[in-house]
């Protein structure tokens, strides 16, 4: 199942469906483009309803941040007569007031005379905890000293 999106304003409590692909929403999001009520003016929050297997069921999320890496060689190629930009996004969710982060990101192909965007089908959703436990590991083991594999 696709991960839902809508707004919420905090002020009037109305909500509002997303007008716009989930992809765009996380690329304005990552830029500070953040929604205003069409009622009010407030600043909408972003939210995710994820539906998780195993049991979980449906989770709402609350979008904190967005963050997405500056364009640079290693997120654009060419394959074929196609160029390939690769967009990976790090977001900060708050759910039951706990933080989690939430890992999805695309292809967009530019294909002659069309772009298509391609979603990655494997996008872990992994609690702060852990994934701040794991970024821990890592560094300790040198591997965020200075971005070289003569670090290690």
């Amino acid at each position: 199942m696709a991960t839902l999106q809508h707004y919420k304003c905090p002020d009037c409590l109305k909500s509002f469906d997303s007008d716009q692909r989930l992809f765009y929403s996380l690329l304005d999001f990552s830029k500070g483009k953040i929604k205003a009520c069409q009622h009010c003016d407030a600043k909408l929050k972003f939210y995710l309803t994820f539906d998780f297997g195993l049991g979980v069921g449906k989770s709402e999320s609350i979008v904190r941040d967005v963050f997405l890496p500056e364009k640079n060689s290693k997120r654009i190629w060419k394959e074929n007569n196609n160029t390939v930009e690769f967009f990976p996004f790090l977001v900060f969710l708050e759910f039951n007031s706990e933080l989690s982060v939430w890992l999805p990101y695309w292809h967009l192909v530019k294909e002659p005379g069309k772009t298509v965007l391609k979603y990655g089908q494997w996008a872990p959703n992994i609690d702060l905890d852990i994934f701040t436990e794991l970024i821990k590991k890592a560094s300790e083991k040198g591997y965020f000293a200075n971005n070289s594999i003569s670090a290690l």
